[in-house]
């Protein structure tokens, strides 16, 4: 009889413990099932992205030509996969009554204007935007280039002089915006301190600021050229 309930002890104790583990388990289970664990960030998806190649005026004709041969020829507006001709890649456009324009451009980078400036990137009114590599094949390219076709003929040279200077109007305002925005970075310490002082900007900003003015001045200068060639009676 002893024997007995000694062997019923043993097993309602085992009984017990297999219960409490069990609980014990659950428990855990539902701890860890509330834990928040971080996911792996999706990847970026890696789609095609287009330029958007257009004339002011419209109505012109234009060829794109790429280092490795490639070549299209479009009538703007138009979208391109500019990264398919490999930089530097050359924009030609004819149109009637406009002088023949062409547009160089190179792949870009995400980065400050500013820092681009001081690492020599290529940049133009027409193509100086940039959105970064990352985000697609052609996303270092600028999402729009214009094309700006001045007139080649006029009626009077009282005509031709009022177009110019409003083509030299437009030049001036677009690179006083980029300037602009440059003047901002500077401001925000995105170049090297080197030269600052309480009179005077660091070296790197004014180095910038003269590239812009030689990027200006050679935008009119090319200006003043077309509008001496014009034909006028």
């Amino acid at each position: 009889m002893r024997a007995k309930t000694m062997f019923r002890a043993r097993v309602m104790a085992a009984v017990r413990a297999t219960v409490r583990g069990t609980v014990m388990a659950t428990v855990a289970l539902g701890i860890v099932s509330c834990v928040d664990i971080p996911l792996p960030a999706p990847p970026k998806p890696k789609v095609d992205i287009k330029t958007l190649v257009d004339t002011k005026p419209r109505g012109a004709r234009c060829t794109i030509t790429g280092k490795n041969g490639g070549t299209r020829v479009f009538s703007p507006p138009a979208l391109v996969s500019l990264y398919q001709y490999h930089p530097p890649i050359r924009i030609d456009c004819r149109g009637a009554g406009a002088w023949d324009m062409r547009e160089t451009v190179f792949a870009g980078t995400n980065r400050p204007l500013i820092q681009r400036l001081l690492a020599g990137e290529m940049l133009s009114l027409a193509a100086s935007g940039a959105r970064g590599s990352d985000i697609g094949p052609g996303g270092e390219y600028p999402s729009q280039i214009v094309i700006v076709m001045p007139p080649d003929r006029f009626s009077t040279p009282q005509e031709r002089d009022r177009a110019y200077a409003a083509l030299a109007q437009e030049v001036t305002i677009g690179w006083d915006a980029v300037s602009r925005e440059v003047r901002r970075e500077c401001r925000r310490g995105l170049v090297p301190k080197t030269g600052e002082s309480l009179v005077s900007l660091p070296d790197a900003c004014r180095k910038a600021y003269k590239r812009l003015d030689e990027l200006l001045a050679a935008d009119l200068q090319r200006l003043e050229i077309l509008r001496r060639g014009s034909m006028v009676p």
